[in-house]
């Protein structure tokens, strides 16, 4: 009986520090990091602070996850050989830190993806790049560890729908949001 309540109590506290670990490690310290991050501002659409792909094949529709305002971004993959993309880039970042990433991603009957990259003076290194077909509004997370940066570094912010020539899918981002830990 002391064996098996023992077995309990180391199991419990393991599994219990595992937790602490992980709330640890997605700790964030400071602001979002992106400056229009839902899309919207007073309501209203934006596409403030992004560039990307023509208007065929971005726009926006009232489709938001809970507590993302009124707005998302809604990507279509655009005709080989162009990309349906939006990206945002953070300049005046200096020294080495971790980031975290969150955004609220939904498919319909396609794969999106979300890319981060750092852009120095000497070209781009894609840092992290994660896809989704999720068909219900589910958050989408990217750690990056130990990433270096000078003043004249920018982090980009790459959301995409792709390219084809025989599909017609949709992607939606919402609550986008880097965060330095």
């Amino acid at each position: 009986m002391r064996n098996i309540f023992f077995a309990i109590a180391t199991i419990s506290i393991l599994a219990f520090s595992g937790c602490m670990k992980n709330k640890v490690i997605n700790k964030v310290t400071g602001p979002n990091l992106i400056a229009n991050s839902s899309f919207e501002y007073n309501g209203q659409i934006s596409f403030t602070d992004w560039t990307g792909s023509d208007t065929s094949v971005y726009r926006f529709v009232n489709d938001v996850p809970v507590g993302g305002g009124y707005w998302s971004l809604q990507l279509s993959p655009c005709w080989m050989p162009c990309e349906g993309y939006a990206e945002t880039s953070v300049t005046g970042l200096t020294g080495t830190h971790n980031y975290v990433f969150n955004c609220y991603t939904k498919a319909y009957s396609w794969t999106g993806k979300i890319t981060i990259s750092k852009q120095t003076t000497t070209g781009i290194t894609n840092l992290q790049t994660i896809s989704f077909s999720n068909q219900a509004w589910g958050l989408q997370n990217i750690n990056l560890y130990n990433i270096t940066l000078s003043s004249t570094d920018k982090l980009i912010v790459h959301l995409s729908a792709g390219s084809t020539e025989v599909s017609n899918g949709r992607v939606l981002f919402d609550k986008v949001v880097l965060q330095q830990q």
